[in-house]
C-alpha cells in the first residue's frame, strides 16, 4: 500500500511537470507587454544576466521571425525542487525601442497560491538599464521628490527632466537631478496564499469556540468536533485564497538614476 502511494504521488507530481518545450510553445503574444528605448541586443544582453542571477539554465535560444528573439531559462523539476521556467519574447518596435513580453511558470503545475512573478523579474531587468530606456512615455511612475512621492504617468523627456501627467493636473516637469527616487510600475501582484493561510487560521479558531461548546459523550463525538473545526478551517482558507485573488497591489521597479 505504501509503494502504491509513493508511485501515485510520483505520477501526480511529474503529470504537472513544466518543461522548457512547454513554455516556449505558449503563443507568443502571452504575457504583458512592457516597452523598452533600448534595441533588442540591449535588452537581450539584460535578460541573459537575470536568468544566470537566478542560476537558471539556457535552454532555447531561438528566432520565431527575423524582428524577435525567444529564450528560455529553466530549472527542473526534481524530487525537492518544483524548479522555474522564465520565458522573455524581445522584439523590435518602432524607432529604437523594444518590447518585451515575460512568462514565468513553476515547475509544478498543481502547485496553489503562487503568484506570477513576472512583475519581479521586470524589476530585475529594469535594474540592468538605464533610466531613459525604462522611463518611456506611458509609464506610470512614482518618484520622491521635495519631500513628497508624486505618482502620474510619464508624458515625455525635456532635456533632463521627467514630464509627468498627475490626474488632470498640468504637467508636471521634474529636474531628474532634483529627485530622490525614481519607481517605475511593473503590473500588479494578487495574494491568495497569504489570504488564504489567514482565512485558515481564522476558521480554524471559530470551529474551536463553536465545538469547545459541544458536550462530549465518546470518541464518535470528538471525530465529529475534529471533523467540523477541520471543515471550518477549510471554508475560512477557500475564502481567504478568493479574496485574496481579487486584491490586486501594485508592484513598484525602483530605476537607477545614474
Amino acid at each position: 500500500m505504501r509503494a502504491l502511494m509513493t508511485v501515485t504521488l510520483l505520477a501526480v507530481g511529474s503529470g504537472g511537470c513544466v518543461t522548457a518545450g512547454r513554455v516556449e510553445r505558449q503563443s507568443l503574444t502571452a504575457g504583458t507587454p512592457v516597452m523598452y528605448a533600448a534595441p533588442p541586443d540591449t535588452v537581450l544582453a539584460a535578460a541573459r544576466r537575470i536568468l544566470a542571477s537566478r542560476e537558471l539554465e539556457l535552454m532555447v535560444d531561438s528566432r520565431p521571425d527575423s524582428l524577435t528573439r525567444l529564450i528560455v531559462g529553466g530549472r527542473p523539476y526534481g524530487l525537492f525542487d518544483h524548479g522555474e521556467w522564465i520565458r522573455f519574447v524581445i522584439g523590435a518596435a518602432a524607432g529604437d525601442t523594444s518590447y518585451v513580453r515575460i512568462v514565468w511558470r513553476t515547475g509544478n503545475l498543481l502547485q496553489w497560491g503562487d503568484p506570477d512573478r513576472a512583475p519581479s523579474i521586470l524589476r530585475g531587468l529594469d535594474a540592468h538599464l538605464d533610466a531613459r530606456a525604462v522611463l518611456v512615455p506611458g509609464t506610470r511612475v512614482r518618484v520622491g521628490a521635495r519631500g513628497t512621492n508624486i505618482t502620474g504617468e510619464l508624458r515625455g523627456w525635456r532635456g533632463d527632466s521627467l514630464v509627468l501627467g498627475v490626474g488632470s493636473a498640468e504637467k508636471t516637469t521634474l529636474p531628474l537631478g532634483e529627485l530622490a527616487r525614481v519607481s517605475a510600475q511593473r503590473g500588479y501582484t494578487t495574494h491568495p496564499r497569504e489570504f488564504g493561510v489567514a482565512g485558515g487560521v481564522i476558521g480554524l479558531l471559530v470551529g474551536l469556540a463553536t465545538t469547545s461548546k459541544t458536550p462530549s459523550d465518546g470518541p464518535w463525538d470528538d471525530m465529529d468536533r475534529y471533523a467540523r473545526t477541520m471543515g471550518s478551517s477549510a471554508i475560512g482558507m477557500l475564502a481567504g485564497a478568493l479574496l485574496g485573488s481579487q486584491i490586486r497591489t501594485p508592484v513598484w521597479s525602483d530605476v537607477p538614476l545614474k
